[in-house]
């Protein structure tokens, strides 16, 4: 607190006097106030001085400003943030869908790519197999060619013949139609002459069946179905065990025309007592599914319009009855003997096999 001694302001605690020159004694306005005394104007001398203390807010007021005013700049930090957040994840989305986009025009360009590289390489692999075709089948004619040369001629040409045929089936390659037909019959051939090499010709000759069989033989397009049960089906007399049978549901013939398969001396009384029945039509073509050891034995039995895949199949060269039948994927135990060869013969022909042996 400040006191007016004279025409000076003497501070209370002995510190010097403050002039002050302003005519304030008779003035409305409110008395100069300091907490300083350096802070006077010069025109203040005369005046009484008090010291008056700033208006301090409650603890409590203060404390609630403090937080209102922290939770508006976190409010608003958040705000931001939110804002910017938002703006990347539009801006990413933006992003990542021109960068989807630009994928999937690429994916289709590598499709495209791949396709025709592998047109090109379907292509080369076809133009290889014939190259390899050719090789195969100029080493076999070299081979058969010198069989009249005598006997050691005659096994080294059937023991070139078995690498051959082992390499094709190992390596999947498809000899020309011509080339496994020209193999059999020179096989056939030589599976006449004297031992051992008539042995060795006609081992040779029951491997290049089951490559033809597994490789080169042609595949019927027959749209095949199992069979209904409680609904009778013309497969025939004989039974063959692992074995499943299917048939053309929508291609029916007469019955006397249906695919199946029938032991030869009872054919007649089965057709006719299906007749009996009321059975006038039924399936075009039947298949015979193997499967493990599933086999079959060609003597006796009357085949007609069907296929007999993943079977073993064995001919000892009695009345048998072959019409319209394939053999795919089958391996093959025939006796060494004038129908066998003819049969074997006719499977290579690479075409449905029609044969008959009677009794």
């Amino acid at each position: 607190m400040l006191t007016k001694v004279g025409s000076s302001l003497t501070p209370v605690g002995g510190f010097p006097p403050l002039p002050c020159s302003c005519d304030h004694e008779n003035s409305m306005a409110s008395p100069c106030t300091t907490s300083t005394a350096s802070a006077l104007p010069e025109e203040c001398e005369g005046l009484y001085f008090t010291d008056v203390p700033p208006k301090v807010q409650a603890p409590e007021a203060k404390s609630r400003v403090k937080i209102a005013a922290e939770w508006i700049g976190l409010v608003t930090a958040v705000a931001l943030l939110l804002g910017v957040l938002v703006g990347g994840i539009r801006y990413t989305v933006r992003q990542d869908l021109a960068a989807h986009s630009v994928s999937i025009d690429g994916l289709r360009s590598d499709i495209a790519n791949l396709r025709s590289d592998i047109t090109r390489i379907d292509g080369r692999i076809t133009s290889t197999e014939s190259k390899v075709d050719g090789l195969l089948s100029k080493a076999l004619d070299k081979a058969f060619s010198k069989t009249s040369s005598g006997k050691i001629a005659s096994r080294d040409a059937i023991e070139t013949a078995s690498q051959i045929i082992d390499v094709a089936r190992s390596f999947e390659v498809k000899l020309s139609p011509e080339t496994i037909r020209l193999t059999g019959n020179r096989l056939v051939s030589l599976s006449g002459k004297e031992q051992p090499i008539a042995a060795d010709a006609w081992r040779v000759l029951q491997s290049t069946l089951g490559y033809a069989s597994a490789i080169t033989l042609p595949a019927p397009q027959w749209e095949l179905t199992p069979p209904v049960p409680g609904n009778p089906t013309p497969f025939g007399d004989f039974e063959m065990e692992g074995v499943r049978q299917f048939f053309s549901a929508k291609d029916q013939v007469p019955i006397e025309e249906a695919g199946g398969g029938y032991t030869i001396s009872s054919e007649n009384r089965i057709v006719t007592g299906m007749k009996s029945r009321g059975l006038k039509v039924g399936p075009a073509y039947v298949m015979y599914l193997g499967s493990g050891d599933s086999k079959i034995v060609l003597d006796g039995l009357h085949l007609r319009n069907a296929i007999l895949k993943n079977m073993h199949v064995i001919y000892y060269g009695t009345a048998t009855i072959l019409e319209g039948v394939y053999f795919l994927n089958c391996t093959f135990e025939f006796r060494r003997a004038v129908a066998p060869s003819r049969l074997a013969q006719e499977i290579l022909r690479q075409v449905p096999v029609a044969f008959k042996v009677e009794s």
